[in-house]
């Protein structure tokens, strides 16, 4: 998608794209007002901090959601104008982005954690130039488009696509330029295919549940949708004093303005036609049945609700009714049944009047339909099969209907239970369209779980109905495929209910019960002779009634001698004689600082005085006595000591010293919900709901894979993050790895010339001949060849006690990802059993980090990657502050929190504790690391984890020869590197680093070369005697002394092999040339007074006379005749000689 500078404006399109893979960034600025950013940014700039601090810990896993729609051939490219200029192209394995000097680091925390990212940025002082930045920028669209022939824009206008709007874009309009990358190109859309994604967004990405959608939807959304239903509630509380103004349309006006609200902005949500989750409702229970509920739940047209006839009284035969509540932005959706009638008599009352039979059955099977629809959601997440799940739905009911105590012909009403039972499971799209489920197929999408018992027959009267029950739930569900140590599949998979804490259950009372209250309410207002004195009034005590289905409520308790009063906001007052109680347990884990609970079991023959969500198996009840509360100090000063002193013939108070699994799960929950020091999304969410700690690291991983070892389930559950594997161990691997140029190798040398007691050395290379591809295949071949050659040695850990220390040093540019890969996943299980990562350290040289302007080196992000890299070496140590240190640190520590930061001074390091951070045996291994592995690299345990090109793509070109070079050439072709690869617009490919072994002119051995052109560092060093490998016999003996051991390695992008080789010749000393024969006319004034000077010196020769000024020599001529002769034979000597000379061949 191609948008610049103003298009988000105007084009939704792109603006939603934009906001999602980035967080919200083109969204208001209001929050801005407490950051300080340059005006100039501001201007252009849209930016949002929200939620930034807890997102920014898992935001990879939006940008793998992200990468899902490049699972089609076409490419995406954005740009859009948060920040003034910005172009974001995506392709199917790397990410180009080009933003300016100005927006660099507000962009940076967003996108850096974007593997195989390609960033075109200038410097500042570059930037100033408007020239040289315009042309770079169109340089860097060029390069971004590359040769992709198919690109996606999220278009979401009201018309369809017309490719030549976009040919007035200033951007596509340069890309034709003339004189910028060799032009020529023609129109942009003649040449490339647009197309709009519109719709594969919003199937494929945008209905997509991630990690930060729930983080904002429990944070945010949820919260205000059960605000929702805390106001119907208090609406019903508030007109229920009055009959006769409890009506539908009243109680449903909260739902119909929510909905409406939240439609807002969506046309198409606005539109009921389109919507199949119907619309909210309130209805009562005399109208409710089969065909009316079903056209209550997918009418997509207003319910018609009563205004006046439909008044709660026991006249109208109105029990119950069924609310549903839906939030059309967050597709929660929620229904729950309210009784509007009494079901038992509570303990202790002179009300002894029956109970009604019927609402005590509309009870029992609304209780049932929330048990078997948690049960139905637990069946569905193994399996991932709606009609497994609704066989255990039909079976469950079965048996529980058999166990509510309910006499036989409430049961034979029923039958066949298919006939009144209806339960499906639904997704919904953004458009509230219903998505088809197909069974065997996991879909990242929030669910509605629907049961409904519907048509129910009065026991009190057989010709009538009672109408229908209902409940649904909403909840998000993950699941994964396991391999076990046998490469078996099986499945795992975990559930959260998102609409858990909205109360299930709502008990209005009718005139009677509220008389029976009335006489409750009194007796507490004085002293009781079966009750006993009152010993202590608590308020908000958490409360938990089931502990299969944990329902947290903060109740207000009344606590005397022989009785304890439960005042419960949904149920009425509830009265637990201790006559009636069987057992009293106490736990507070022997600490004044954690939760204590109080466990109350109540016998059989309470149960018709309580509400049917109290009745159970065990009739087990838990109290939350939080820390440092009043009523924790009220229990244990007034309350503890007169139970133990007065009950004689009652249970005592047990203290348990331990705690059963199932009770252990609810105070666990318990605590982390009330004893809560911090305040992050993720504790808040595991304090509010449910099984949210055992969720969220399935949920997680489920988002960035699907397949995982049976044994790394463990380390996504982990809850100490120092945690390291068993030390079993007895190979330990030390990675060194950097990019070329970083001083990696001289790390090497040091580390092995280190003399550690228990440890020896074994060094692992990369052959010269595989400088271009890295085969995890042969890495696995070399280390099982390598460890099983010392396997029976005498240094075995087995016979000596010494640790095998295996030094692995990487080669070129090539990806660590892929080098861990290869060692997680080796196919040999007893040698990974026997084998461990201990570190992996990253060298760099900051002078060599950056090319032009801001652009990185390839790779140099995935070298420092979280969960990867444990120790980043500077080659330069700390003392030089300038600019491109502070730079290279800040991204780091940006991208991965976790590394550790080493000074190498002069390529030294010095300092013992730094060495046994590079050495470590378990810092690699630790759970935090392993965790993120797994959800930033899914796959890579099982070596399916595809790292996707280096960008620039890098290349290696090995080159032989056999002449030695001269040291003042070599030096100055290096230095006049750096001035060719900094050329914006240069196309003849660019050097990144040179290493290489030659023979100097005039100078004796072998010297190591490494060149850094953009550090303009050139290192030459003798490395004395070479090794020589064993003669072999005959001619090849003779030609492998003959043979150079010179050679140089390039890398770089867009290399070609003829030019490096002019480059090599270039560092030759030349021929020398030939000279010219001499002639008379050649001669100098100085020649010719050189001959008379020598003349003069010898006896006058015959024929020489005196003219009276000077001596006439009758021979000059013949003099110079024979000093040409003379000089002519050196220079044909010389000639000669030159001509000697054989045409050697540097290759």
């Amino acid at each position: 998608m191609f948008l610049h500078l103003y298009h988000c404006s105007y084009n939704e399109g792109t603006r939603q794209l934009v906001n999602y893979i980035l967080f919200d960034y083109c969204y208001t600025i209001k929050d801005l007002a407490n950051i300080r950013i340059p005006e100039e940014i501001l201007e252009g700039m849209s930016y949002n901090f929200y939620e930034f601090s807890e997102i920014s810990s898992r935001k990879s896993n939006h940008y793998v959601i992200f990468m899902h729609i490049v699972q089609n051939p076409l490419i995406y490219f954005i740009t859009f104008s948060a920040a003034p200029d910005v172009v974001i192209f995506v392709k199917e394995d790397c990410v180009h982005v080009y933003c300016n000097a100005r927006n660099y680091e507000y962009l940076m925390p967003y996108i850096i954690h974007w593997r195989n990212l390609q960033l075109y940025c200038l410097s500042e002082l570059q930037y100033e130039d408007d020239e040289v930045a315009e042309e770079y920028k169109i340089c860097s669209f060029i390069d971004m488009v590359g040769d992709s022939r198919r690109i996606g824009i999220p278009y979401e206008g009201k018309k369809p696509l017309d490719p030549f709007v976009f040919e007035s874009w200033p951007l596509i309009q340069a890309y034709a330029y003339e004189g910028i990358r060799e032009g020529g190109r023609g129109f942009f859309t003649m040449d490339r295919k647009l197309v709009d994604v519109t719709l594969s967004l919003e199937k494929e990405v945008y209905n997509v549940i991630d990690s930060v959608h729930l983080e904002i939807l429990i944070s945010k959304q949820l919260p205000r949708f059960e605000q929702l239903w805390s106001t119907l509630l208090s609406k019903i509380k508030l007109q229920g004093s009055s009959t006769d103004t409890l009506t539908e349309s009243s109680l449903c006006e909260p739902f119909r303005t929510y909905y409406d609200y939240g439609c807002l902005g969506n046309t198409s949500l606005l539109d009921q036609s389109v919507a199949d989750w119907g619309r909210p409702f309130v209805q009562f229970g005399n109208r409710l049945t089969n065909l009316a509920l079903k056209n209550g739940f997918e009418s997509k047209d207003v319910i018609k609700h009563g205004e006046s006839i439909n008044r709660c009284d026991e006249r109208n035969n109105i029990l119950y009714m069924i609310c549903k509540a839906i939030d059309p932005r967050t597709k929660l959706i929620c229904i729950r049944t309210y009784f509007l009638s009494r079901c038992y008599v509570p303990h202790g009352t002179a009300d002894k009047k029956d109970i009604n039979k019927d609402a005590r059955f509309l009870h029992s099977l609304y209780h049932i339909c929330i048990g078997v629809i948690h049960e139905a959601i637990n069946t569905y997440t193994r399996c991932l099969n709606v009609d497994k799940a609704r066989e255990v739905v039909i079976q469950n009911m079965h048996l529980l209907l058999q166990e509510k105590h309910l006499d036989q012909s409430a049961y034979t009403k029923l039958l066949p239970l298919e006939k009144h039972v209806e339960f499906h499971i639904e997704c919904y799209d953004n458009y509230g369209r219903s998505i088809h489920i197909s069974n065997q197929e996991h879909y990242h999408r929030i669910k509605l779980a629907y049961v409904a018992i519907t048509d129910i027959p009065s026991l009190n009267n057989s010709s009538t109905t009672l109408g229908s029950v209902a409940f649904a739930e909403t909840f998000v569900d993950s699941v994964v495929r396991v391999y076990n140590s046998d490469n078996k599949i099986s499945w795992k998979g975990k559930h959260l209910i998102l609409t858990r804490n909205v109360p299930k259950y709502f008990f209005h009372p009718d005139s009677t019960e509220e008389k029976s209250f009335n006489e409750i309410k009194e007796l507490l207002q004085t002293e009781n002779r079966n009750w006993g004195k009152k010993l202590a009034l608590m308020e908000n005590v958490p409360f938990v009634w089931d502990i299969a289905n944990v329902y947290l409520n903060e109740e207000q308790v009344i606590i005397f001698e022989r009785c304890i009063i439960i005042i419960c906001k949904n149920f009425g007052t509830l009265v637990l004689s201790l006559n009636e109680i069987e057992a009293i347990k106490l736990f507070d884990g022997d600490s004044t600082s954690t939760v204590a609970i109080l466990l109350i079991k109540c016998k059989s023959s309470l149960l018709h005085h309580l509400p049917i969500p109290f009745i159970h198996d065990n009739l087990e009840y838990i109290f939350a006595l939080p820390p440092k509360s009043k009523a924790r100090r009220e229990f244990y000063n007034k309350v503890l000591n007169s139970w133990n002193s007065t009950m004689s013939s009652r249970p005592q108070v047990e203290i348990m010293k331990d705690l059963q699994q199932k009770i252990r799960n609810v105070y666990d929950f318990l605590q982390s919900s009330l004893n809560v020091t911090g305040n992050s999304v993720y504790q808040n969410a595991a304090q509010r709901l449910y099984d949210f700690a055992s969720f969220w690291p399935i949920f997680e991983f489920c988002n960035c894979a699907t397949n995982i070892k049976e044994d790394d389930i463990a380390l996504l559950q982990s809850s100490n993050p120092q945690q390291v594997m068993e030390d079993t161990a007895e190979i330990i691997i030390t990675v060194i790895t950097g990019i070329p140029g970083c001083g990696k190798e001289s790390l090497c040398t040091s580390l092995t010339s280190l003399a550690k007691e228990n440890n020896r050395w074994m060094v692992l290379r990369q052959s010269i001949n595989d400088l271009n591809t890295f085969k995890g295949e042969k890495l696995q071949e070399r280390l099982s060849n390598l460890i099983s050659k010392h396997k029976n040695s005498r240094s075995s850990r087995l016979s000596t006690g010494r640790r095998i220390r295996l030094l692995l040093e990487t080669s070129g540019f090539t990806d660590i990802v892929d080098v861990i890969q290869a060692i997680l996943s080796h196919p040999d299980k007893t040698l990974t059993k026997n084998l461990r990562i201990g570190a992996v350290t990253t060298c760099l040289d900051h002078q060599n980090c950056f090319m032009e302007g801001k652009t990185m080196m390839p790779k140099l992000l995935e070298f420092c990657a979280t969960g990867l890299v444990n120790n980043i070496v500077f080659h330069d140590g700390f003392e030089q502050k300038d600019e491109d240190m502070l730079q290279i640190q800040k991204l780091i520590r940006t991208l991965n929190v976790d590394v550790a930061f080493i000074a190498a001074r002069s390529g030294k390091i010095t300092r013992s504790s730094d060495i046994d951070l590079i050495i470590s045996e378990n810092t690699f291994s630790q759970a935090s690391l392993a965790r993120k592995r797994l959800l930033l690299y899914p796959d890579i345990s099982i070596g399916a984890f595809a790292s996707g090109q280096t960008l620039p793509a890098v290349t290696e070109h090995f080159l032989k020869f056999n002449l030695p070079l001269d040291k003042a050439k070599i030096l100055k072709q290096c230095k006049d590197l750096r001035d060719r690869n900094s050329s914006a617009i240069n196309n003849q490919g660019k050097i990144y680093h040179i290493r290489g072994l030659t023979e100097l002119i005039d100078v004796t051995g072998y010297h190591e070369i490494d060149c850094c052109p953009y550090s303009q560092k050139v290192v030459m060093q003798s490395v004395g005697h070479l090794p020589t490998p064993p003669k072999p016999s005959g001619a090849a003996q003779n030609m492998q002394e003959n043979a150079s051991k010179s050679f140089m390695i390039f890398s770089g992008t867009g290399l070609d092999e003829g030019r490096l080789k002019q480059w090599l010749t270039a560092c030759r000393p030349a021929k020398p040339k030939k000279k010219v024969l001499r002639t008379k006319e050649s001669l100098t004034s100085g020649e010719v007074q050189k001959i008379r000077n020598e003349l003069k010196a010898k006896p006058l020769p015959a024929g020489c006379f005196y003219n009276g000024l000077q001596y006439q020599l009758l021979d000059f001529e013949q003099r110079i005749e024979e000093y040409l002769k003379n000089i002519n034979a050196r220079i044909e000597e010389q000639n000669r000689r030159i001509d000697a000379i054989p045409e050697e061949a540097l290759f």
